[in-house]
């Protein structure tokens, strides 16, 4: 299994200004691949169409995260400054990769639920062999439509469809594959907290890109003397970057 910060490029040196978002191209959805024939007009596809045109551009917003520790002046020790600032890193796995499932800030269109997102239907309480074959489907659509340069797509699992997939024969342990792959085709898979949403989705993607700044802590705790309380405030800034229309989406 692998972590979405593991399998991202995280904070690339691309010299972009992100932190007041950009506009994107989804070269991804722009290729046309088939087989030709010397002698015949015939082709065959195999990626997109001679007029394939998807979502060229999409919008990336950049979100911030906040976090206050707000305790007693009782309870408070001179450590907890430090405490909540490694704590706070520790969350960085769950904070980006709910941003990929949900649009924390008004405009930006790189997550699974933009327009420009493919997606395969799915029964309300599908089977195992339902699921098997949507999730199958997805990924041959994913195929047909984007390309990027590391081949196969990153299978993202919510933790609570894992059982499922497991079920299903999609994810398990496959001692046959190199590395010993947790899914059956041999895709990377991320497992993350932050895809449990209140209808969560198994999904595929090309290439994503992270961005996120040191998370700042002020050195000294803000005393609020008329209620004797103390509050420790911690911020970052964070983006995900993926183009929407390389994204295909199991379940409407």
């Amino acid at each position: 299994m692998a972590t979405l910060l593991g399998t991202a490029d995280v904070n690339p040196n691309d010299g972009r200004r992100w932190n007041q978002g950009y506009n994107a191209r989804a070269r991804e959805c722009h290729v046309d691949v088939s087989f030709d024939e010397a002698c015949s007009d015939d082709l065959i596809q195999l990626v997109g169409t001679a007029t394939s045109a998807g979502p060229g551009n999409y919008k990336v917003v950049p979100f911030p995260i906040q976090g206050f520790l707000r305790e007693s002046v009782e309870c408070y020790q001179d450590g907890d400054v430090a405490w909540f600032d490694a704590a706070f890193k520790g969350l960085a796995e769950y904070a980006i990769s709910r941003a990929l499932v949900t649009q924390v800030v008004a405009g930006n269109e790189s997550w699974i639920g933009d327009t420009a997102a493919q997606s395969v239907a799915l029964v309300a309480t599908p089977t195992d062999v339902q699921v098997a074959a949507a999730v199958s489907a997805a990924r041959a659509l994913w195929f047909s439509t984007v390309v990027h340069a590391g081949g196969a797509p990153v299978m993202h699992v919510p933790p609570s469809l894992a059982p499922t997939l497991v079920r299903a024969g999609i994810l398990g342990y496959f001692p046959s594959k190199s590395n010993n792959e947790l899914s059956i085709w041999g895709d990377t898979v991320v497992i993350a907290p932050g895809y449990e949403i209140t209808t969560p989705y198994i999904f595929f993607t090309g290439s994503v890109i992270v961005r996120y700044t040191e998370p700042h802590v002020e050195e000294e705790a803000i005393h609020q003397a008329r209620i004797n309380n103390v509050i420790i405030p911690v911020d970052q800034l964070g983006m995900i970057d993926v183009a929407p229309c390389s994204i295909v989406r199991v379940g409407v």
